[in-house]
């Protein structure tokens, strides 16, 4: 959150710095011409000693203030475990989502959304979100013992079929 000093010391990044780069961006998008949505490629929760000391909720608040509309679930969201993860969705008025988690029984867990649609500038806009594969490797393996990270194509396909059906111009996979 709070910029860091390169090899000359000139301090760079921060949110400050992120934030203005992401109203740049959107300044530039001019509907119809273009459509902005804002989205997050998941693994939010991890990487700064303020998200890590408060195990994610710093995060989700500055997501939230910048509108993050949906974000996919990254292998560090369950570094502190499954009820600290519930938590932060809960908390975030964004949708966190993986469509391709499974339980040990096959079922999509009830707690983990698929997908999403939102409304931008007269577009309907589909978002699925994935979570690697590798997701049981990469993060504390007893955190996700109960669950699957199943091929995301198959999986994207229906979705994507689905979301179409309820109308989305445009569909978007993160």
């Amino acid at each position: 959150f709070t910029p860091r000093a390169d090899a000359r010391g000139t301090r760079l990044g921060g949110a400050g710095h992120f934030t203005a780069a992401i109203r740049d961006a959107e300044r530039d998008c001019r509907p119809p011409a273009c459509t902005s949505i804002l989205l997050d490629g998941g693994d939010e929760f991890q990487g700064t000693p303020a998200s890590n000391l408060a195990y994610g909720r710093p995060v989700v608040t500055f997501f939230d203030s910048l509108g993050v509309v949906a974000g996919a679930l990254g292998n560090h969201e369950f570094d502190w475990g499954q009820d600290t993860l519930r938590a932060r969705m809960r908390e975030a008025k964004y949708a966190i989502l993986a469509a391709n988690v499974r339980d040990t029984l096959g079922r999509r867990p009830a707690w983990i959304r698929a997908d999403t649609l939102v409304e931008r500038d007269g577009l309907r806009i589909g978002v699925i979100g994935v979570a690697t594969v590798e997701t049981p490797n990469t993060t504390k393996a007893s955190n996700v013992a109960d669950l699957r990270f199943i091929d995301p194509a198959p999986v994207v396909d229906e979705h994507a079929r689905a979301l179409r059906a309820r109308g989305a111009d445009a569909v978007i996979v993160v």
